[in-house]
C-alpha cells in the first residue's frame, strides 16, 4: 500500500493513494529507526515532507474523525501534513516497528 497523508484546502488532514511515478523527489537524507511495541505518538505533524517506509512490524496512523490506516512491511507513506491538525501514530502488535524515513528537500 502506498498512501499520502496531507492537509486539504479546508485545513483537514486526509489520506489519498500515492502514485510513486509522480511522487516528489529531491531526497536530502535518510534515517533508519524503530519504535517499541505498543508505543504511541499523540497528535503531531510531520516535521517536513517525508516518505516513511515500514521495514518490519505494524503501525497505524489516525487522522481527524477517527479514520485509520495500517502499514506493514513494504508499505510507503508520504507524510505531507506539516500544518493542520496532524495525526496520531501507533505501533501495533507485539513486535517493534522498524522503518526508514526519507526526507524530501523543500
Amino acid at each position: 500500500m502506498h498512501l499520502r497523508v496531507f492537509v486539504d484546502a479546508a485545513g483537514e488532514t486526509q489520506f489519498s493513494p500515492l502514485d510513486l511515478a509522480t511522487a516528489p523527489t529531491g531526497l536530502t537524507r535518510s534515517i533508519f529507526a524503530s519504535r517499541p511495541a505498543g508505543s504511541m505518538q499523540d497528535w503531531h505533524n510531520a516535521a517536513s515532507p517525508m516518505y516513511i517506509i515500514t521495514l518490519s512490524g505494524q503501525m497505524e496512523v489516525e487522522i481527524e474523525g477517527g479514520q485509520r490506516q495500517r502499514f506493514g512491511p513494504g508499505d510507503v507513506r508520504l507524510a505531507e501534513d506539516t500544518t493542520g491538525p496532524g495525526h496520531i501514530s501507533r505501533v501495533l502488535g507485539d513486535e517493534p516497528w522498524h522503518f526508514a524515513v526519507l526526507i524530501i528537500d523543500q
